[in-house]
Formats: C-alpha cells, sequence, structure tokens
C-alpha cells in the first residue's frame, strides 16, 4: 500500500505538504501525521496507469488532546472505496500525534494521495 498523508501543524485549519510541512510551526508534523495515518489506510493499489493521482482531503477536529472528534471530508478522490479508507485510517490515528511545539491545533487538514 503506498499513500500520503498531509497533515498541518500550524494555525487552525492550515495545510502542509512537503514542500510547508507545519505551515511554519513544527517542521516534522507532517510527517508524524503520516505515519500515524497511512497504517491504518487500508485499501488495495492498483498498479498505477498514467499521471493520474487521486487525492482525498479532510477536514479534522482535534480536542486539546489529540482525540479526533470529526472528519469531514473537503474534497473526494473520485474512488469511494478509497475515500472511506482514508477516513478510516484518519480515525484510527486518534490521537494524532502531538506537535513538539504547541498544542494541537482545533483543526487539521489532510491530504492523501494514492501514489505519493
Amino acid at each position: 500500500m503506498r499513500g500520503d498523508a498531509l497533515g498541518a501543524a500550524g494555525l487552525p485549519g492550515g495545510t502542509a505538504d512537503r514542500n510547508q510541512a507545519g505551515g511554519g510551526r513544527d517542521d516534522g508534523y507532517a510527517g508524524k501525521v503520516r505515519a500515524c495515518v497511512q497504517p491504518g489506510v487500508a485499501y488495495p493499489v492498483p498498479t498505477r496507469s498514467g499521471s493520474s493521482n487521486p487525492t482525498a482531503e479532510y477536514r479534522v477536529q482535534l480536542r486539546n488532546d489529540g482525540t479526533v472528534t470529526g472528519v469531514n471530508m473537503t474534497r473526494s478522490s473520485g474512488i469511494s472505496g478509497f475515500d472511506r479508507a482514508v477516513e478510516n485510517g484518519i480515525r484510527r490515528c486518534s490521537p494524532f500525534p502531538k506537535p513538539s511545539t504547541g498544542g494541537y491545533p482545533s483543526t487539521i487538514d489532510v491530504t492523501y494521495r494514492m501514489y505519493d
């Protein structure tokens, strides 16, 4: 299984990707979120054909202890089974890893790409 969960560690509602991990707040937080979410995503990834890379995006609500209180899809990959698997991976990650600086943000945007 391959995938890349990219979570935000910056301001609530902020996003992070490989080029802006942590939104300036915690450079390693995106990697921590990725490592937490990925093992919970159970989806048989097909062999890649072409340049398409299905991507699912979610806004995750957190308590101040990192417990997930809500997961809302903000963009579907177009593959319902993959979307469900990513949501399950996010829920299984509860509680989310603690940022190395500061407290938990109230929301985190998570982007999960099938082939990254």
